[in-house]
């Protein structure tokens, strides 16, 4: 399988690249460091990253950053920086990635303590606030019966 993981340079992305390069053709994504360039907050970024990419059979994604800081210091510009880089840069990905995925390929996306640990107080509320895994069901499901219709 040819795969793309995205975080490839940090703590996670390291351990997967490690593990899945001796059975796989994977390409590394980062901000710095790897074979490819992308910034997850920057949609123009996220399509030409999959121009050098594609064609993918997965997609791995373990990149994106928050504001991680008491509720009443986060400024507004703190809570849209967090958006931008964590929930829609992986809502891009997605989007943007549809058309570079095979037939039958995936798409990953971790939250890590953002969505499973968000500390009350925290800028992860952000995603759980706006039901991502919600959305990412909803789109597998709606992928399955596109299949299902077509196939009919």
């Amino acid at each position: 399988m040819r795969i793309l993981v995205i975080g490839a340079t940090g703590l996670l992305g390291k351990e997967i690249v490690g593990l899945l390069s001796a059975d796989h053709d994977v390409i590394g994504a980062s901000r710095k460091g790897s074979a490819i360039a992308v910034d997850i907050s920057d949609k123009k970024s996220i399509v030409a990253m999959y121009r050098q990419a594609a064609p993918l059979d997965a997609v791995v994604c373990v990149a994106g950053i928050a504001r991680f800081v008491p509720l009443d210091t986060l400024a507004d510009g703190d809570f849209a920086f967090s958006i931008a880089n964590k929930l829609m840069g992986q809502v891009n990905l997605v989007r943007c990635g549809v058309a570079n995925v095979t037939r039958g390929g995936s798409s990953t996306l971790t939250s890590a303590l953002v969505d499973s640990n968000p500390r009350g107080s925290r800028a992860g509320n952000n995603r759980r606030a706006l039901n991502y895994r919600h959305f990412i069901k909803g789109l597998e499901r709606n992928c399955l019966d596109a299949d299902v219709s077509a196939q009919a």
